[in-house]
């Protein structure tokens, strides 16, 4: 830049110093709000990650219309690098809360995979208690020491699956399976589940899971957003789809 190109940029902007500065501070937010959002996606994806592995959080999910058995988690298990499996039982019920039935995700407590974290009262210790996640005592209005009457929303039994009806909440709690917020849809009450309860393994009398629970070897040594391991859990899903067919199959014939 010349001598007297230095002159006119300086005098042009003590003619207008103050539309100078308006447009010098807009760049610099319209920068440092750029870098934020830049910066802001890999600390939420670390954040999420090591929550992950804290809670031991699955790699891969497997589910079948006719539910899971013991052979399909011993044959998973058998598969190479697999690391650890376990069966998971999940239904929908609906609660009535304030004239509202509210829909509602039955889970059992896991033994290992997807932790449950109680942050107030304590695990459920009886077959008829329970730990209620924050979004359903938000929607329904019950509380710690509260009884919760579950019921199907169809012609079924509620002891068709479970060994009481009615449970009280001892805790509230939560699992990173629905960090996101979104527990799902459902096929009862308004088609949207609002919250969950977490109830001892024994409270389900059903033998058949309704989901497989899986963890890599190595993934945990990994950033689940990373592409190294989406190509390690993918290694083991192809394995995984070459057994589906005869397990299917197996299952389809047990049913029959």
């Amino acid at each position: 830049m010349t001598k007297s190109i230095k002159k006119d940029f300086s005098r042009e902007i003590k003619k207008s110093i103050s539309r100078f500065i308006s447009i010098l501070l807009i760049v610099v937010l319209g920068v440092a709000f750029f870098s934020g959002i830049r910066s802001s996606m890999p600390a939420m994806q670390n954040t999420a990650d090591a929550i992950y592995d804290k809670e031991n959080f699955m790699d891969i999910r497997v589910a079948g219309t006719l539910g899971l058995t013991a052979n399909d988690l011993e044959a998973i298990s058998e598969i190479e690098g697999v690391e650890e499996v376990e069966g998971a039982y999940t239904t929908d019920f609906l609660c009535l809360a304030n004239s509202n039935e509210i829909v509602t995700k039955v889970i059992a407590m896991p033994n290992s995979i997807n932790d449950v974290k109680v942050s107030q009262g304590r695990y459920p210790e009886k077959y008829n208690e329970c730990v209620a996640s924050r979004e359903f005592l938000e929607i329904s209005g019950y509380k710690i020491g509260d009884y919760v009457t579950l019921s199907t929303g169809t012609t079924d039994k509620v002891f068709d699956t479970l060994a009481a009806e009615t449970y009280q909440i001892v805790g509230i709690g939560s699992t990173s399976y629905f960090l996101n917020g979104d527990m799902g849809t459902s096929t009862i009450g308004d088609g949207v589940v609002d919250g969950y309860l977490v109830i001892p393994q024994e409270a389900y009398v059903a033998d058949i899971y309704t989901s497989i629970h899986i963890t890599v070897t190595g993934a945990r040594e990994l950033n689940s957003y990373s592409k190294e391991y989406t190509d390690l859990v993918d290694s083991v899903i192809q394995k995984i789809k070459l057994i589906a067919d005869k397990r299917c199959d197996i299952r389809y014939s047990e049913v029959r």
